[in-house]
């Protein structure tokens, strides 16, 4: 993603996944916890993720259009952001495309 000719370092979070007789263990919660600040400690910007807000919420994940970010998918009110660092995002402004391993492929 360019922010206006400055390269913001995003990570994509892909939807947690956790095997359905371990759900409501707290696994992805864990998964996301120890996640993010490890992205931080690597020099990363923000992280968006494509997921239910409701869930998302919870670890201080905002819609990404608040901060003027769209999406390749044009997803709205699923698709959002969580900066890691301190006004990484204020002058964002931009469309955040993934790498081509996130493609689904149509059969």
């Amino acid at each position: 993603m360019e922010n206006r000719g400055e390269n913001l370092k995003l990570a994509g979070l892909a939807p947690v996944g956790v095997l359905p007789e371990n759900q409501n263990e707290g696994v992805g919660s864990l998964l996301i916890q120890y996640g993010l600040p490890e992205c931080r400690d690597a020099g990363i910007d923000a992280v968006v993720v494509l997921g239910d807000p409701g869930y998302y919420s919870r670890f201080g994940f905002e819609r990404a259009s608040e901060y003027g970010l769209g999406n390749e998918y044009g997803a709205d009110e699923g698709f959002m952001v969580k900066p890691l660092t301190e006004g990484a995002l204020d002058d964002a402004d931009g469309i955040v495309t993934y790498q081509p391993e996130f493609q689904q492929d149509e059969e």
